[in-house]
């Protein structure tokens, strides 16, 4: 749990997890996320996995306003993983509101990672 970077085909990643936590902890690195993104000089790819976690109202309010305030601004493309069941519905909640297009989600690590480095 937490955040990182990752090198991955030659393409630095920035790696958030927020597996296993609860949504005091989620907000908390939401937060961390989104200062470390509006200090990046350049827009990045991101990673986020969200097993094992729920998605709560409060967490989906402040990540649909950070996302439109942020993270759109401030990355190339974003993969989810952990996604499914009612985060998949979540998912389309938020991508609908921010109007996020490049976001995707994956069963796999890999998968994302090669999605994320592609043109």
């Amino acid at each position: 749990m937490g955040f990182s970077w990752k090198t991955y085909n030659g393409t630095r990643v920035f790696y958030c997890d927020y597996s296993g936590l609860r949504t005091p902890e989620m907000l908390k690195l939401l937060h961390e996320t989104c200062e470390i993104l509006k200090n990046s000089p350049e827009r990045v790819p991101l990673l986020t996995s969200f097993e094992n976690t729920t998605g709560t109202t409060e967490f989906m309010n402040e990540v649909k306003r950070l996302g439109k305030e942020v993270i759109s601004l401030k990355t190339t493309k974003t993969a989810l993983l952990g996604i499914s069941g009612v985060k998949n519905v979540l998912v389309q909640g938020y991508i609908f509101f921010t109007g996020e297009n490049k976001l995707k989600t994956f069963q796999t690590e890999k998968e994302a990672l090669d999605w994320l480095v592609s043109p």
